[in-house]
């Protein structure tokens, strides 16, 4: 790719600099000196001229005024055109899966000793997706977005893995550690409100379902407005206590989810599948094309999520193209500075 000059007028600037100094020189070089009246009359310099050491040494200077002209010419052609600032544009099209995840994590008391796992248990299902936008969602007495949806999986990385530490009973936990499931509990409302932090998780969609109204009513909605596939993988005992205030139950969330056009996955923290918590986690997941596997089983579940993951419609999304500047002064910079070392060394020489 060639490059392109940022300020070309800089680089002809340089070049009618160049031209006047060649034709100075020039001007200077056909001029013959003539006598002044403080200039030393020597007699019979004659002889003093046929000295072969005397024209060796004129040689020698205009050998080196011409090498220096020849260097301050070529000195500022090349800093004319670094000044020029040369450089490549790059353009770049952005293209994402058009599917979205938000991991849903009760953090309520009665999943202390399920946490850990299941955390793990995300990290290693994000490690085996690429381009998908994902969201993580704590809820207790309330949901807590701990990032929105997005595709930035270093930042998706690096949460996980704050949540896995903060998770964790026996990390170390100095006075800089972070307690990630802070602002998840308001004791006035109740614990372990699953209802409405699936709901919370839900809502994650709501914005792409805001878009595709203005769509449906006319508008012209960009690349990241397209319809995207979404899933809710709930993580949770249903295990609510009985002062609980919950504006929505798990049943009324799971359709709401439905009517976003996502499905739930369900890890059940019960130790059975028969309970009443259980079956009611089930049976929400299954209304919205979902299903249910055990937390306990950890890595086992992972291939089947991602199997109905993969399963969803996907299709690249092509986003604006993102152009790049570079500047790429190249050898042009190396060779300016090699020239003026040049320049300096011959001036020195040529100085009488």
């Amino acid at each position: 790719m060639e490059p392109e000059l940022s300020h070309p007028i800089l680089l002809a600037g340089a070049l009618v600099a160049a031209g006047v100094v060649i034709v100075l020189a020039t001007l200077v070089a056909s001029r013959r000196p003539r006598g002044q009246a403080t200039t030393a009359r020597v007699a019979h310099v004659e002889r003093l001229r046929d000295l072969p050491s005397y024209a060796s040494a004129v040689r020698r200077r205009r050998w080196g005024l011409a090498a220096t002209s020849v260097l301050l010419v070529a000195a500022i052609g090349l800093g004319g055109y670094v000044a020029a600032r040369p450089m490549i544009v790059q353009t770049r099209q952005s293209h994402l899966d058009n599917r979205d995840i938000v991991l849903c994590l009760d953090v309520s008391g009665s999943m202390t000793a399920s946490n850990l796992a299941i955390v793990r248990t995300f990290r290693q299902l994000v490690s085996g997706l690429d381009g998908e936008r994902i969201s993580l969602v704590l809820f207790n007495s309330v949901p807590l977005v701990v990032f929105p949806l997005t595709d930035d999986y270093d930042l998706v990385r690096t949460r996980l893995a704050e949540a896995e530490v903060s998770l964790d009973p026996d990390s170390p936990r100095g006075s800089g550690a972070v307690d990630i499931t802070a602002g998840t509990v308001a004791t006035s409302i109740g614990a372990s409100l699953v209802g409405d932090g699936l709901m919370g998780c839900a809502q994650q969609f709501s914005a792409d379902a805001a878009l595709a109204e203005l769509r449906d009513a006319g508008a012209q909605p960009g690349p990241a407005q397209s319809e995207r596939s979404r899933i809710v993988i709930l993580a949770t005992d249903n295990q609510q206590s009985a002062r609980s205030e919950q504006l929505y139950t798990v049943a009324e969330s799971a359709e709401r989810a439905r009517s976003l056009g996502a499905v739930v996955v369900a890890l059940d923290a019960n130790p059975t599948s028969d309970t009443r918590p259980a079956q009611e986690l089930a049976a929400a997941a299954e209304a919205t094309g979902g299903a249910t596997y055990p937390a306990a089983s950890g890595a086992d579940a992972i291939p089947k999520i991602t199997a109905i993951v993969e399963s969803l419609d996907s299709a690249t999304v092509q986003g604006a193209p993102v152009m790049s500047a570079f500047d790429v002064p190249g050898r042009a910079l190396s060779a300016l500075l090699a020239l003026m070392v040049c320049l300096g060394i011959a001036w020195r020489v040529v100085l009488p």
